[in-house]
This record gives structure tokens, C-alpha cells and sequence, in this order.
């Protein structure tokens, strides 16, 4: 295969993902006269990670010489050509597709078949522990843990159900709750949280859940390397993006230290035990990862409603929370006591309550993790702030909190304005 792609003039790969984008970069840095055309269905490339990371590459790409075609799907392909959707053939000598593929999960279909969904992956329960299977009728099977009490009827004891109680998946296979983005980051912290389990269960102890377990938080941090040649690419940590020589030498460093983890040389797994750790510290407070999908957990800030400095504070953050991903709900509604009841808060609760990708926090901690989502300069009050003991912080809330009604007066409607139909799907009123 080698020896063909030195002899080829032309190269066409099909695809517009991470897999594609570093292919096409390999072979026009080693072989910079051949003939690359890259063909995608989507409107730009690697369209699952931020845009500036597709527009990066696109340059980089175009800058020496690729082709680029998007917007037109491969029906069929050959050894030397590919047929779009419209009818149209482009030819090439090597034609690479990588346009994604199925997990190799065949060898499960005769044990697990019925743990696999549509697309073959393996359904795991929150601990990445393979997920009570459906039966026939689209009942769950109950999944039975080692010295659990219960106890499966015979017709679920004869489907083998328990069978798979100490069964983990991970990665590509893996078919997680969270959906997340199928990352070489998120298949360590997969197997980060799978290991511990796997010693957790022998000694009958509880099990760690995916991605809390292994990053401190219900999401986990969006950490992605595109390797642009040998000496460029783009590095991108939730939504910020990092490219040319600062993800040049980060990459090179990178490479060198997980070689040295894999190896198991202790400069290598120090790096990354404390680069892991930090960056899930990052995640949780400076950088936050990006709004949430809907079936994410969603940022969602209680007030009192009746309070006139609650009502600005909301307005405030109206004002400042550029990606809008803050949802708003008076603590005094339906759908404000429904969610105390649900996280164990009294209803006659004297403070503002976020809730977020990290629980539930209330008093000074809600307020200044509601500013780090703010922008600057609030997130960096929220870093010089949110180390200080919660205690020692909460004592100037709670006097405020104690007597608001009477230094700021109530909110009688004069604080209202005028609010669009997006704005309005923010509020939770219900």
C-alpha cells in the first residue's frame, strides 16, 4: 500500500472528519505533487468540533493544494473512483474512504445480540457496565451486580441477563447515555472509569459512573489533537481553539509524553496524571464545555422571583451570557418547586440555586459559577473568588439574602422588558 501511494499521482479521499482531514494532511506532506481531492457531504470539514477548527484545516488543505468538494455524498466507490449522489464520477489511482464505519462488534452478535442498538454498539448502563437488554415485549431485564439480592425470574435467568454483570465496553463500541463525541480523550477516561470498576466490583465495592467518576463533572471536557503534517495542527479544549506553532509545539510534547505513559516511564504517566487532572479542574470552573445538547444536563438558574436585586441580577446575566446557554426559572413556580423537590431543597430555600453539568449549587457558589459564564472580567472574579472557603463566602451572601426585601424592595413588574420568542423559551414558568 505504501509502495502504491508513492507512484500515485492522483489521491481522492472521501470524508470531512478528523480521520480524513489528518490522511489528506500525511500524504500532501510527504508526497507534496500529488493530485489530492477530498469529497464530503458536509458544508465544511470536521463540522463536530468547533468551526474554527474546520476553517483551519480547510486553509491549511487549500494552501497546498487540495482540492475540497463539499456537499456531495458518496453512494459508491472503487478502488480508483467514487460516484456522488447527482450521478457524477471522479477518478483517481488510490481512493481512501473515511466516511466512518461500524464498530467491529460482530464477535458480540452471538452472546449480545440483544445489548447491541441499530448501529451495533454496545449499550452500557452509567458505570460503562453493559445495559439490561429489552426483551421481546420491550421490558428491561434487570442487570444483577455480585452481591446484589436480587433475583431474576427463571425466563430472564435462562436469557442470560447476569451473565453480563461484569461485562464493560468502552470507546467506539460503547453506546453511552451521554452520546458524547467519540474521542482518543474520552476512550482514556472510558477506560479510566471501566478499570476502577472492574477492581470495584471484585472487592463488592460501589461503582464509579461515567464521566463523574473520572473528571468530576456530568460532562467531560471536549479535548481534541488534528495533527496538520508533522510540524502544524490544531488543538482545541472545549471551545477554545489553539493553532500554528503554540499547537505545533504542544502537539510535539503531546506525542513524546503519551509514548513515554504507554511505556509506562514515570515522566510520562506524571505528565499526564497532573495534565488529566488539570484540565478536568479547567473544564469544571474557567472553561466550561460547550452549551449543552438536549439531552445533556442544562444550565438552569432559580431566583426569587419577588426580589427586585434577584431581577437585575437575572437581567444581568441576560445581558452577559453570550452563548445563552443559562435557562431561568422563579423559584416560586411550578416548575421551580418541582426542581427543589427533585434535587432535596426546601421550598421556602432563601437563595439563588444553579444547577449545572456539576449539580446543584446554592448562595455564593451559584452566583459565581453563573459568572464565569459571563465572560471577562466576571470569570475572572469567579477564579480569584471560588477559592476561598464556601463558608467564609457565604457570610456576606446570607446577611444580603436576610434583609434584600427591605434594602432593595420587591419586584412589582417595573423591572420587566421586552423579551423576544428566543429569550422567552429561557424562561421556565410551568
Amino acid at each position: 500500500a505504501a509502495a502504491r501511494l508513492a507512484q500515485a499521482e492522483s489521491v481522492l479521499i472521501a470524508g470531512g472528519g478528523p480521520v480524513a482531514v489528518e490522511l489528506a494532511a500525511e500524504i500532501l506532506e510527504a508526497y507534496p505533487s500529488t493530485q489530492l481531492t477530498l469529497v464530503t457531504s458536509g458544508r465544511t470539514l470536521c463540522s463536530a468540533l468547533p468551526a474554527a477548527v474546520g476553517v483551519e484545516c480547510r486553509q491549511w488543505l487549500e494552501a497546498r493544494g487540495a482540492s475540497l468538494i463539499f456537499e456531495s455524498p458518496v453512494v459508491s466507490s472503487r478502488p480508483d473512483s467514487v460516484t456522488l449522489r447527482g450521478g457524477q464520477k471522479l477518478a483517481a489511482d488510490i481512493v481512501y474512504m473515511c466516511t466512518g464505519a461500524p464498530p467491529a462488534s460482530e464477535p458480540l452478535r452471538p452472546t449480545l445480540l440483544s445489548h447491541l442498538d441499530p448501529s451495533g454498539r454496545l449499550r452500557v448502563n452509567e458505570h460503562l457496565e453493559v445495559a439490561a437488554a429489552t426483551s421481546p415485549d420491550g421490558d428491561q431485564e434487570p442487570l444483577v451486580r455480585p452481591g446484589s439480592e436480587d433475583r431474576v425470574s427463571g425466563a430472564r435467568a435462562q436469557a442470560g441477563v447476569s451473565r453480563w454483570r461484569r461485562v464493560y465496553a468502552m470507546g467506539d463500541v460503547a453506546a453511552h447515555p451521554s452520546q458524547e463525541l467519540k474521542l482518543g480523550h474520552t476512550a482514556e477516561l472510558n477506560a479510566h472509569v471501566a478499570a476502577a470498576n472492574v477492581v470495584r466490583a471484585a472487592r463488592g465495592a460501589p461503582l464509579l459512573s461515567y464521566p463523574h467518576g473520572a473528571v468530576g463533572a456530568s460532562r467531560s471536557p471536549r479535548v481534541y489533537a488534528i495533527s496538520l503534517g508533522a510540524y502544524d495542527g490544531v488543538l482545541a479544549m472545549n471551545g477554545i481553539v489553539l493553532m500554528g506553532a503554540v499547537a505545533a509545539i504542544a502537539k510535539r510534547l503531546i506525542e513524546w509524553s503519551k509514548v513515554a505513559a504507554c511505556e509506562e516511564r514515570p515522566v510520562g504517566t506524571l505528565f499526564w496524571r497532573v495534565a488529566d487532572s488539570f484540565t478536568a479542574w479547567l473544564s469544571r470552573t474557567l472553561l466550561p464545555p460547550p452549551p449543552a445538547a438536549p439531552h445533556e444536563v442544562q444550565t438552569t438558574l432559580l431566583f426569587d422571583g419577588v426580589c427586585l436585586l434577584c431581577s437585575s441580577f437575572v437581567h444581568f446575566v441576560i445581558d452577559h451570557n453570550r452563548d445563552e446557554r443559562i435557562r431561568f426559572c422563579a423559584l416560586q413556580s411550578e416548575a421551580g418547586k418541582e426542581m427543589l423537590r427533585a434535587h432535596g431543597l426546601p421550598l421556602d430555600v432563601s437563595t439563588v440555586v444553579l444547577i449545572d453539568e456539576c449539580g446543584v449549587h446554592v448562595r455564593s457558589t451559584a452566583a459565581l459559577r453563573t459568572l464565569r459564564l459571563c465572560g471577562l472580567p466576571f470569570r475572572m472574579l469567579y477564579a480569584a473568588l471560588i477559592v476561598l472557603p464556601a463558608p467564609a463566602r457565604d457570610l456576606g451572601y446570607r446577611a444580603v439574602a436576610a434583609s434584600r426585601y427591605r434594602l432593595f424592595g420587591k419586584d412589582k413588574g417595573e423591572s420587566c422588558r421586552r423579551m423576544s420568542k428566543e429569550l422567552r423559551g429561557r424562561f421556565l414558568s410551568s
